[in-house]
């Protein structure tokens, strides 16, 4: 994707070029991305470090995490697993032979973690089984408040987080009454509301999907929202669920 000027998208969707011109092509900001795998390959945020951003990149794979510190060197770089203060320890993930993305927790201390990573953990395995030359990796726990604390940030503009389901526990690590992100996109298949429905209840709201992200930024900032767009994200959101349940729980009965 590219604008007019020929500035190129390396997202995606478009959602680094999008949220730039949201901040009115600002050359300074500051920008958290989780799961940020790659450092310029479908990155939320190098476009943004290229135009004078500053960040914080979390990922919990050491190849990753190494290619990220050769690259990006504006930014302060996390090899960690994100959740809320109630994770402590470690998370052991499996990566798939031949691929740098996570797919799910495979031990049994994550039990003791709570239902949030357990059903993420759950939904992410759904999406891919493992199979035999896959890599077992160990990822300490970290929050976002924890993360800004070390880097010395005290304001967040952007925060995008694509972790194959373990978004929900990220954003428990953060303390939205004091650090309040302008834009909070969120990767979500939307397999539950529970991700929506928290951010509600943190003051944000719903202005756009792009793909399989969605757009939250706080209820009293402007964004026009077209109605022929709010009726699609209220169908997708809310209409469409029930026929989500259904086609989930077949695919278990099929298993």
């Amino acid at each position: 994707m590219q604008n007019d000027d020929q500035t190129k998208s390396y997202a995606q969707w478009g959602d680094d070029l999008l949220v730039w011109e949201y901040f009115n092509r600002a050359n300074s900001g500051i920008f958290l991305e989780a799961g940020a795998n790659d450092p310029i390959n479908l990155s939320q945020t190098y476009l943004l470090e290229q135009k004078g951003w500053i960040g914080i990149l979390i990922d919990p794979v050491p190849s990753c995490c190494e290619a990220l510190r050769r690259v990006r060197t504006n930014s302060h770089v996390f090899q960690n697993a994100l959740g809320g203060p109630q994770h402590r320890g470690k998370l052991r993930l499996r990566v798939p032979a031949g691929c740098s993305e996570l797919t799910h927790a495979v031990s049994d201390e994550t039990s003791m973690l709570g239902n949030d990573i357990d059903a993420a953990a759950s939904a992410a395995e759904r999406r891919q089984e493992s199979s035999e030359g896959d890599e077992i990796i160990e990822a300490g726990f970290i929050t976002i408040n924890e993360a800004l604390a070390t880097a010395g940030f005290d304001r967040l503009d952007y925060l995008s987080l694509d972790m194959e389901g373990f978004e929900l526990p990220a954003l428990q690590g953060l303390d939205f009454s004091r650090i309040r992100p302008r834009v909070v996109i969120i990767e979500d298949r939307l397999e539950s509301l529970s991700r929506h429905r928290f951010m509600l209840r943190r003051g944000y709201k719903l202005v756009r999907r792009n793909g399989s992200n969605n757009w939250y930024i706080p209820s009293g900032e402007l964004f026009p929202v077209s109605l022929t767009t709010r009726i699609k994200l209220f169908r997708k959101c809310y209409l469409s669920l029930p026929f989500r349940y259904l086609r989930d729980t077949l695919r278990k009965l099929r298993k």
